[in-house]
């Protein structure tokens, strides 16, 4: 009996420590089990010289030629200047933003609003960054006012509302530079059909035309 025992004692024992080993040795033998996703960061998009273009979006009252542009920026607010062509002229809303998230010291997103004017237009949350940090992809939310919504009843206040998504890309834009956020996009919401192409070649001259766009606020 005592032999009997002593053998499944050992048996265990035996078991503990391969269990051990296979444990302590996983980090040496697969790193990327351990690998953790950089965090997204909206400011590290944002803090660019480089305009940055809507390639695409899923909103039906955006216009072509969507393009950002930083003027001044530091750790919880940006001004930028937002340019788009209508069938007639060239506009120039003046914007403001001001840095959210909840994985501090990184932001995820901003309420925006035109610069000089208190009340938020709507949020602009980057949910994908691209790898070279050329492309990302933002959900956009406005403010709804149907008083219907929940924030009414229970808080008295406007909701925020899911409103549509926007692929932007550093520089020139164009298929090449917003490919990675394209298949991301296209993997992650098949279901969002409705897509319109805001930026083709001919947008670039609009960055160009500084002293003849209204600016409106």
């Amino acid at each position: 009996m005592q032999a009997i025992v002593a053998y499944l004692i050992d048996l265990l024992l035996l078991c503990v420590l391969l269990l051990a080993d296979h444990t302590c040795s996983a980090p040496w033998g697969d790193d990327s089990a351990y690998e953790f996703p950089e965090p997204i960061n909206v400011t590290e998009f944002l803090d660019t010289s480089n305009n940055i273009w809507t390639y695409l979006t899923t909103a039906n009252d955006s216009w072509k030629c969507k393009v950002d542009k930083k003027v001044f920026m530091n750790r919880t607010h940006i001004l930028f200047d937002r340019k788009y062509r209508t069938d007639s002229t060239i506009v120039t809303h003046n914007m403001q933003g001001e840095f959210t998230g909840s994985l501090l010291p990184y932001y995820d997103s901003m309420k925006v609003g035109f610069r000089g004017s208190s009340p938020i237009t709507g949020i602009e949350e980057l949910i994908y960054q691209g790898k070279d940090n050329y492309c990302g992809v933002f959900e956009l939310r406005n403010v709804t006012r149907v008083i219907t919504g929940p924030c009414y009843y229970l808080y008295n206040r406007p909701c925020w509302q899911y409103r549509a998504f926007d692929i932007r890309v550093k520089g020139f834009g164009g298929r090449v530079s917003a490919q990675e956020c394209l298949k991301w996009f296209n993997d992650t919401y098949p279901e969002e059909t409705f897509r319109r192409v805001l930026y083709e070649t001919s947008c670039n001259s609009l960055v160009r035309w500084n002293m003849l766009s209204p600016k409106i606020q």
